[in-house]
């Protein structure tokens, strides 16, 4: 801004200056209240700019300088610092009692009022309603697009709750286990969502693209990495949900007849006779749903204790590492969804979408990689190191050659 005005030799600016720099941010100054000459302003912002408080213990006596809120004349700085000096005058010049009407017949000078400091004490309660509404004005794209996302997966969660509660007599199985099935079959469908839609949080590209778009003023790109810490939070909540639910499930499954089970799951068991049911070992270990809950359980842990902040902190690279073991996570939900032991497989309804533009991301990513950039020039800084001694420490002439060329 001072480089377009011609100002960026200057040490100091006088108020025309100031006023000639803004001279193309009419709208801005607009928002942040300020008057400026030759500048049309609000009605109630101009009653703003007639009074000015400071809370001060001393009888201070400033600089005569033009506030940036509300500018005044030289009269009225006189004025002023004359106020400050003799508090109990009221008559103030003749030019700013015309300057606030033509029929002001006794004007009281608000131009600087001492204020009391016990007018500005609050109770407990309204200064947490304060911070409350403060927040809301600050983050309300942020609060906007969370309670969205929130009530997709609840409203998913809801949906599937109430099928197993009031539409699947049928199947037999909430006759033997309903608080169990109804919080696994929940959970995983809000799980499946979360999985599948964390992923656009890490799509760079896109984020990068979108932030330049109309849809900023709505959506908080910015916010991404936060985001993506919260729906991975919820998730990992969740997960423990969806276990619990099956534990509950597999320890009834384990005390039910084989006449049961064999109507329960056809493809399973076969009712021979026999009255001893399976054992718990078998349910998580020797069936494709179980082994890979159980792995899943495993990753996750693994990928959220090292995404902790001790651990990011102590050992970033840890982390990174860790945190590759997404692909593995995401091909055990593939296979654990898909096997279809109390349901049709629905994971791949969340997923394709979401994936398809992951990938497209990382392909992007990927190809500018690839390009080849040249060195247009090379300098050596003034900081005492040598070209020859960052060359040994890349560790070899032809890759320093490579990294490094010469001036």
């Amino acid at each position: 801004m001072f480089r377009e005005s011609g100002f960026q030799d200057k040490e100091e600016l006088t108020w025309e200056d100031f006023h000639f720099m803004l001279r193309d941010h009419d709208s801005e100054l607009r928002f942040t209240q300020l008057c400026v000459k030759g500048v049309e302003v609000p009605e109630v912002i101009k009653d703003l700019c007639r009074r000015a408080s400071y809370i001060s213990q001393e009888k201070i006596c400033p600089s005569p300088r033009v506030s940036a809120r509300c500018p005044h004349s030289n009269a009225d700085v006189e004025w002023t610092a004359q106020r400050l000096q003799c508090p109990m005058d009221t008559d103030p010049p003749q030019e700013i009692r015309r300057r606030f009407g033509k029929k002001v017949t006794s004007f009281q000078p608000l131009l600087f009022t001492e204020a009391h400091r016990e007018k500005f004490q609050r109770s407990r309660r309204h200064q947490t309603l304060q911070q409350f509404k403060r927040f809301i004005e600050n983050y309300r794209r942020h609060i906007g697009c969370v309670a969205v996302f929130y009530a997709i997966a609840g409203g998913l969660f809801l949906e599937r709750a109430y099928y197993y509660a009031y539409q699947a007599h049928h199947t037999g199985i909430t006759d033997t286990t309903r608080v169990g099935i109804i919080l696994s079959r929940g959970t995983a469908a809000s799980i499946s969502f979360m999985f599948s839609y964390i992923l656009l949080t890490m799509c760079r590209n896109l984020i990068t693209f979108l932030r330049e778009t109309f849809l900023h003023r709505y959506v908080p790109f910015d916010a991404a990495v936060d985001f993506h810490r919260l729906i991975a939070s919820t998730a990992i909540i969740l997960t423990v949900l969806h276990s619990a639910g099956h534990v509950v499930n597999v320890y009834l499954f384990s005390i039910s007849p084989l006449s049961v089970l064999s109507c329960l799951f056809p493809g399973l068991f076969h009712d021979n006779g026999s009255e001893f049911p399976q054992k718990y070992y078998w349910w998580f270990f020797q069936t494709v749903p179980g082994l890979t809950g159980v792995l899943l359980l495993l990753v996750l842990a693994i990928i959220y204790v090292f995404a902790s902040h001790h651990f990011r902190r102590h050992s970033f690279r840890g982390f990174w590492l860790t945190h590759h073991l997404y692909i593995l996570l995401y091909v055990l939900l593939i296979i654990h969804g898909s096997f279809g032991l109390i349901q049709l497989p629905r994971f791949h309804i969340f997923f394709l979408v979401p994936a398809l533009i992951y990938v497209g991301d990382k392909l992007v990513s990927l190809s500018r990689k690839k390009v080849e950039i040249s060195v247009v020039k090379a300098e050596l800084l003034p900081s005492g190191t040598s070209l020859e001694a960052v060359r040994d420490h890349l560790g070899g002439t032809d890759k320093a050659h490579r990294a490094w060329p010469e001036p």
